[in-house]
């Protein structure tokens, strides 16, 4: 419960959401999104944050925050009375009911949601096959605009001047005609063949296949 509490809790240390992970423990991330470790009385990793040993400490430096700092002084204090599970219980049911969807949560979004039998029995758990999701398939425009970029997340549109695909999204015309991309010609306009309309340019001659 040490490594869910906090998440419940959402706490923050020095305004920066507060996170986990097996190599550096307990840390935050500063503004430029560096590994950075609390005060404490030593200079190892924090494995705690709860503890009267720091929490108490922190509470009263003002470097922690929470969205009930109340119930976190009573649970570093040990306080495990009715009133403290009371208020854990109702952090539990607001995660439980904003689940997944918190995925932009830097708190809820730590916690694991793989979903587990009422039972809890890991070993089962650890001997079944991952089941595979099924494949997302995109439209090919779609995927040039999204494929994996380095520090950007999945499905992030790289829409650009130089990107083919916005002068299309922006649905551009060129004297009230559409726009279209030719392998050969670059950016060109199309006009209909009954001569109705009022232009200086030339008509092009197209001999890439790809301008089929």
């Amino acid at each position: 419960m040490e490594r869910i509490l906090p998440l419940l809790l959402k706490l923050s240390y020095k305004g920066h959401p507060i996170c986990y992970n097996t190599k550096e423990k307990w840390h935050y991330l500063d503004d430029e999104q560096k590994v950075s470790r609390f005060e404490t009385t030593t200079s190892l990793k924090a494995g705690q944050v709860l503890s009267p040993r720091h929490a108490l400490t922190w509470i009263r430096n003002k470097l922690l925050s929470s969205i009930d700092l109340g119930l976190v002084e009573k649970i570093s204090r040990r306080d495990k009375s009715a009133e403290v599970e009371a208020k854990v219980m109702e952090l539990v049911k607001d995660a439980l009911q904003t689940g997944k969807n918190g995925q932009g949560d830097p708190w809820l979004s730590q916690l694991d949601w793989n979903m587990v039998s009422e039972d809890g029995d890991r070993r089962h758990k650890r001997a079944s096959k991952p089941v595979k999701p099924p494949p997302v398939y995109w439209p090919h425009w779609y995927w040039e605009a999204a494929k994996p970029k380095k520090d950007k997340l999945p499905g992030t549109l790289d829409i650009t001047v130089r990107n083919r695909i916005a002068p299309l999204l922006l649905r551009l015309s060129w004297l009230g005609f559409p726009l279209f991309h030719s392998r050969e010609h670059g950016w060109i306009f199309r006009v209909p063949l009954d001569g109705q309309h009022a232009t200086r340019s030339q008509p092009l001659a197209f001999y890439d296949d790809a301008d089929k």
